[in-house]
């Protein structure tokens, strides 16, 4: 838990090894929920947005090691670090509130429209794209 606060707003540690000497993951429910949480902070679409994007594994672990949206979400962020933010925002956050942006009446609709398009791509990245029978949609 208390590594996982460390790699909130981290930008600088890229890899993170999860096993311990005896090559076994020992992390508590509690530990993965952290780690969840500082890969990806679902509360709003801003902390979404500065969650770790820049962490993730070297050595191949199986899917059944870790949790499953930990291991989606290291994935992620070393297949596609340049669209892991974007994407995590749309796979989290399916209804974004345009009502702010309405208050700047149509100001700010071309930007939001550019956000968009250029997130479009996103709804076709896959991870695991080597192994075809593990393929995943983000």
């Amino acid at each position: 838990e208390v590594l996982a606060r460390g790699l909130i707003g981290n930008k600088v540690l890229r890899c993170l090894e999860l096993r311990d000497d005896e090559g076994d993951i020992a992390i508590t429910t509690v530990g993965w929920y952290a780690l969840s949480t500082a890969l990806c902070d679902t509360s709003t679409v801003n902390n979404t947005y500065l969650s770790n994007h820049t962490v993730h594994f070297e050595e191949p672990y199986e899917e059944e090691d870790i949790q499953k949206s930990v291991f989606l979400y290291l994935k992620l962020n070393k297949e596609h670090p340049e669209d892991a933010a974007v994407c995590k925002i749309l796979m989290n956050h399916t209804l974004l509130d345009m009502a702010p942006l309405l208050l700047w009446e149509l100001k700010f609709l071309p930007l939001a429209v550019g956000w968009f398009e250029r997130a479009k791509h996103c709804t076709t990245l896959s991870i695991d794209e080597d192994d075809p029978d593990n393929t995943k949609r983000v």
